[in-house]
């Protein structure tokens, strides 16, 4: 009873906010006693040890990857965080080691047989276990595969898909409606994940999704690098009950699917955006033969715990995320650059989060709930490490007030602003903008709402489960900098760098920025922290229903 009257106090003196003004005071004189040990010089040397080529990339599985555990255990340890998993820092991630090797894709009917080429035109593997799988079947357009009863929308119409093989556009439908589908925002329905499981839902023999850059949010070289990697997916008692093909082609191959349909690939985009859209037969097949390998692996994520101080909700956590994991090697000709080093995608996470430990580890006094600094692995194999921990976790979910994921920091100067991914989902916004406020800072929307980069990101597990996620990008605006210097730095890495070996340390990352959002993020967590009031999910939110 104490504490509701407690929080119905604050609710009354903030309403909307977790804290007193009195509080954020209190929050801010703490968090300045530790304002020094977040620097960017160390921040800066953690990024240069996690990306450095003796890492080879980080790899699940790899010399690497362990190595960067190790290192990050280390550094926890040295701070006086306890481990989260009993007396072990690591959290055994069972997964399976899957390899596809495409012998042959082809499309049937029409004019001529045509084979796609495996890279340049079609990539796909299966989640099938192991063994020889044929996959042939009727080419089926259903637009971008949305089955959305809240929006009451049904792209596929009751149309049997059993034995199909479904091709879908990437991304939402594109609608200016932010009744629908998020306006211009993605979401979850824009992803290619929930596209394979829809269609696996509908009894396809297989889904091909086509690709489009400014839809996807990143160009066919990400889905080449990516696609011809062995994958990680989850262990499960029959993997043989997936569907056999699970692809991508380019927009031009598309464009020669549909010809025979008598109308343009843009024609057909264009009617799959309205709500009376019927599934197109194509009139070709597609055949595929492809084999799988399969063997049993086992990833780590690893948990580390700063004990909360006020017995009455040292049982609540705050969770902060990165992922540690990245591409490893690719291959190329001797003296090639064949190492994805992921500097800032996500070496420079896991920089900021081992700086924010040894900054809390080092407060005087420490905040009532607790806190969990998570280093989770196989997200760019597709969340796997944080979909893990969600469905297994150290602490209850149901006592896990709040997570904020920290992927891909600033490693560039100070902006004036803070972009929020998915603006809006919940009241830790309303505590970011406060801590903003006081520090001559404010947020800035989602720039690119289109990518769904909400769904994209470790955040999104804690998310689906009902947990508050709040997840930032850097922003736009340098002070003393000309208007758009960095958005050109940011396009440029995006274009030349994501995903690829050139995403390494630069000499000229000077990394105060992501020193000044770790700040920031020291006391949102210590607001969240110290709060009477936990979290809470938005009224307009996808996931509000959920806590």
């Amino acid at each position: 009873m104490k504490r509701l009257l407690l929080g119905l106090l604050a609710l009354s003196v903030c309403t909307g906010c977790s804290t007193s003004e009195k509080e954020r005071e209190s929050v801010e004189e703490r968090a300045a006693t530790v304002d020094g040990i977040i620097t960017a010089a160390r921040y800066r040397h953690h990024i240069e040890v996690l990306s450095s080529d003796a890492m080879e990339g980080r790899a699940p599985g790899s010399k690497g990857a362990k190595m960067a555990r190790s290192y990050i255990i280390a550094r926890l340890r040295e701070c006086g965080i306890r481990p989260a998993n009993g007396q072990r820092f690591e959290q055994r991630v069972p997964l399976r080691r899957v390899e596809t090797e495409v012998h042959d894709v082809r499309v049937i009917g029409g004019a001529t047989d045509r084979r796609l080429m495996f890279g340049p035109e079609f990539m796909g593997n299966s989640r099938k276990g192991p063994g020889r799988h044929v996959v042939d079947g009727e080419l089926l357009f259903v637009g971008f595969g949305a089955q959305a009863p809240e929006y009451d929308w049904d792209d596929f119409k009751g149309v049997d898909c059993r034995g199909k093989i479904l091709v879908m556009l990437v991304g939402d439908p594109p609608t200016e409606d932010r009744n629908l589908f998020g306006g211009p925002a993605m979401t979850y329905y824009g992803r290619w994940t929930y596209k394979y499981d829809k269609a696996e839902e509908l009894g396809a023999a297989g889904c091909i999704v086509v690709h489009k850059t400014p839809w996807a949010g990143y160009g066919w070289a990400v889905v080449e690098n990516s696609g011809r990697r062995p994958k990680m997916r989850v262990r499960e008692d029959d993997p043989n009950r997936h569907m056999g093909l699970e692809g991508w082609v380019t927009w031009k191959v598309a464009e020669e699917l549909v010809a025979g349909t008598g109308r343009s690939l843009d024609e057909l985009a264009s009617a799959a955006a309205r709500r009376d859209f019927k599934p197109v037969p194509l009139g070709r097949r597609l055949h595929a033969e492809l084999t799988t390998t399969s063997e049993p692996f086992e990833d780590k994520n690893v948990a580390g715990i700063l004990p909360g101080s006020d017995p009455d909700v040292a049982d609540e956590f705050l969770i902060f995320t990165a992922h540690y994991d990245h591409l490893g090697k690719g291959e190329g000709k001797p003296g090639d650059d064949v190492i994805y080093n992921g500097a800032v995608d996500n070496a420079s996470g896991c920089a900021g989060l081992l700086t924010l430990a040894e900054a809390m580890s080092a407060l005087p006094v420490k905040p009532r709930r607790s806190t969990m600094f998570l280093f989770v692995g196989s997200e760019e194999q597709g969340l796997l490490g944080s979909r893990y921990y969600t469905e297994h976790p150290l602490v209850p979910i149901k006592k896990t007030v709040a997570n904020i994921n920290i992927d891909g920091l600033n490693v560039w100067e100070p902006t004036r602003d803070l972009q929020v991914i998915g603006y809006g989902q919940s009241s830790l916004d309303d505590v970011l903008e406060s801590v903003l406020a006081g520090r001559s800072r404010v947020t800035l929307p989602d720039l690119e709402p289109e990518k769904g980069l909400y769904y994209r990101s470790d955040h999104f597990n804690f998310a689906r489960v009902g947990v508050p996620a709040l997840y930032v990008k850097t922003g736009e605006v340098v002070p003393g900098r000309p208007q758009g210097w960095l958005k050109r730095i940011k396009d440029d890495w995006v274009k030349n760098r994501y995903h690829r070996p050139a995403d390494e340390l630069q000499p000229d990352w000077t990394c105060s920025g992501g020193a000044e959002d770790l700040r920031v993020f020291l006391r949102v967590a210590l607001q969240v922290l110290n709060g009477y009031l936990p979290p809470f999910w938005s009224d307009t939110s996808e996931f509000k229903d959920l806590r």
